[in-house]
């Protein structure tokens, strides 16, 4: 089990179901951090990434976009559409 406001945890549990094919979880536990510390840019960038393929561009973009406004150099990181779906596997511990 998982302390539900640990982050960090909730973060690399995220990329690990990313790894496994299971977005829909991912994208769940990215929620959580985000839940936990709305100011974690490397949340918003993953969920924005994942939500991008499966084609929900509008949320994907307004994840994105908060991304960026936390973190900007975090643009830098977003790759072209169409290009797969690397997630930043760095925790970036955005703290407010």
């Amino acid at each position: 089990s998982i302390d539900p406001g640990f982050a960090a945890a909730l973060f690399n549990l995220a990329i690990v179901r990313t790894e496994q094919g299971d977005v829909d979880e991912a994208v769940a536990l990215y929620r959580r951090v985000i839940d936990v510390n709305p100011n974690h840019a490397g949340a918003y960038l993953n969920t924005g990434l994942l939500l991008r393929a499966t084609g929900d561009t509008v949320g994907a973009g307004a994840a994105l976009a908060r991304a960026i406004e936390l973190d900007p150099s975090l643009a830098n990181r977003i790759p072209p559409e169409g290009s797969g779906t690397p997630v930043n596997s760095e925790a970036i511990p955005t703290e407010p």
